[in-house]
């Protein structure tokens, strides 16, 4: 199977993983504020918000793993191989087992007091803590067991496995919302899933890959050292998803209040479904990544990263405009509230969003080829930083002054990222010229989303559909030729060409 075909399958996948988190999007905040209200759907978030961290627990020991089989894989290590993936298994069950036990505190600590909930401390610890047992098993276990396809070429299969486990939860809360079940019923369902889907995805790995199938029998204590090292600077970067995504709403519940926990959510999710397709394609890659670093066949991985730029870069400066233009209508479409619209957070939050797809792109070369020790440390203690920060600018300025350190912050961490770049690809020349065109670019379009959405206000969802079809179709014209896609999309079909013998 060559080069294209593997990524065109995990694009497949992801496409498919894209679609389902659309859905979950979609449904789930429209079901659970029709059910439940403002005040208890934020009594959700800030409760699954609060155990969030427990998906660190593996200190990025699975994401590690999993990259070093696929390289012990190609490389024909099989001895290796198994000792590796044995011993990680015996870690990742023991810290389930331990933090487990010790999640239990919540029971006794007064958990309603200190996240500022409307439920009973029964009914919030016992919440809390099968959202804290699903984490564990869903993130850690399952996750691993679905990565270890990455290591036969089968990557896809893997994301397949946890489309569907997505899309089953999603399936199943909402089903169980529309009826106002109660909370600990919501997360005791969503743990019971993850569980038959534990066992799912270890019988597809016996007939798919029986060769790899996970045991525990090879333990090698002196490999510890060796994996927990590394896997535990994977963790900082998953501890930095946490400070920058969770913890914000935490501080919002706190200082503001459920309204702002609701809007921040919700501005989040609409501008997360665009880097959910973009952080897609760029994900395909990943495991091509991991195979090319390992064959150390640098042309065809400079090839890569050149290419997808510019795909990235043109879908980065279209795709996100277009949801900042269409946000209002969404809105009112949507969750039948257009008062939830606010200009100055939601182009901040435009503007965060061009950032971090900027960066997840150049991040995802260092992250799949195992450099990742410097890019753990800058981000965990940038956003370390950017939580003190936030403090003072929530209390001076609300929202918006949580938006403004959270966009510095993302732009320091994206200019640092592309310097890593630049060291991994030491014999390459990486051009700078696509980074400058997509910053004017995308400045140009929020200045003008800007003055139409505060000085154009138009009544009629047509009048609206107009105005904002008209817009994102000049900007896509323009990135069309700034970013040269006919030139890339000739370049494709030459290869496909070759490849089919047409």
């Amino acid at each position: 199977m060559g080069i294209v075909q593997r990524i065109f399958k995990n694009l497949g996948a992801m496409v498919a993983s894209n679609i389902v988190s659309i859905l979950t999007e979609l449904v789930q905040p429209f079901v659970f504020l029709h059910s439940y209200g403002t005040g208890m759907y934020a009594d959700w978030i800030v409760l699954s918000a609060a155990v969030a961290y427990l998906s660190n627990l593996n200190f990025g020991l699975q994401t590690f793993i999993n990259q070093d089989l696929a390289v012990r894989y190609n490389r024909g290590e099989f001895a290796g191989y198994h000792v590796q993936q044995s011993t990680a298994l015996r870690i990742l069950i023991g810290i389930v087992a331990v933090a487990a036990g010790v999640c239990l505190i919540v029971f006794v600590l007064p958990v309603e007091r200190l996240l500022h909930l409307s439920l009973s401390h029964g009914r919030a610890a016992t919440t809390l803590y099968l959202i804290a047992l699903q984490i564990l098993i869903g993130n850690l276990i399952f996750t691993y067991f679905a990565g270890n396809f990455m290591g036969v070429g089968l990557a896809h299969r893997g994301t397949h496995w946890q489309n569907a486990q997505r899309l089953a939860t999603t399936v199943l809360l909402t089903t169980l919302a529309w009826e106002r079940v109660a909370f600990p019923v919501l997360a005791g369902a969503q743990l019971v899933l993850y569980l038959l889907f534990v066992i799912g995805v270890l019988i597809d790995l016996r007939y798919m890959a029986p060769d790899i199938f996970p045991t525990l029998r090879h333990w090698d204590h002196s490999s510890l050292g060796a994996i927990l090292k590394p896997s535990g600077y994977f963790g900082l970067i998953y501890w930095s998803t946490f400070l920058s995504f969770q913890l914000p709403v935490i501080l919002l519940q706190q200082m503001i209040g459920p309204t702002a926990v609701v809007i921040f959510t919700l501005m989040r999710k609409i501008f997360g479904l665009v880097r959910q397709v973009l952080n897609g394609i760029t994900q395909s890659m990943g495991p091509e990544i991991t195979r090319l670093y390992g064959a150390e066949n640098w042309n065809a991985l400079f090839q890569l990263y050149d290419s997808s730029e510019r795909l990235i870069f043109f879908l980065i400066s279209s795709v996100n405009p277009a949801v900042f233009f269409c946000s209002p209508l969404l809105l009112l479409l949507w969750m039948h509230k257009p008062g939830l619209f606010e200009l100055v957070p939601y182009l901040m939050m435009c503007a965060v969003s061009i950032v971090l797809c900027v960066k997840e792109h150049k991040y995802q070369f260092q992250f799949s080829s195992n450099n990742h020790i410097e890019l753990a440390r800058m981000m965990f203690w940038s956003y370390i930083v950017m939580t003190v920060v936030s403090i003072g600018a929530i209390h001076y300025a609300g929202m918006s002054g949580l938006l403004g350190t959270w966009l510095v912050t993302e732009i320091f961490q994206a200019i640092t990222i592309m310097r890593m770049n630049r060291g991994l690809f030491q014999n390459y020349d990486l051009r700078s010229r696509y980074i400058w065109r997509l910053t004017v670019l995308g400045v140009c379009s929020l200045a003008c989303g800007y003055v139409l959405l505060r000085y154009w206000q138009m009544g009629s969802y047509w009048a609206q559909i107009a105005r904002d079809t008209g817009l994102i179709s000049v900007i896509t014209a323009v990135a069309f030729y700034v970013f040269q896609i006919s030139d890339l999309s000739k370049q494709l079909r030459e290869r496909l060409a070759s490849r089919f013998g047409r």
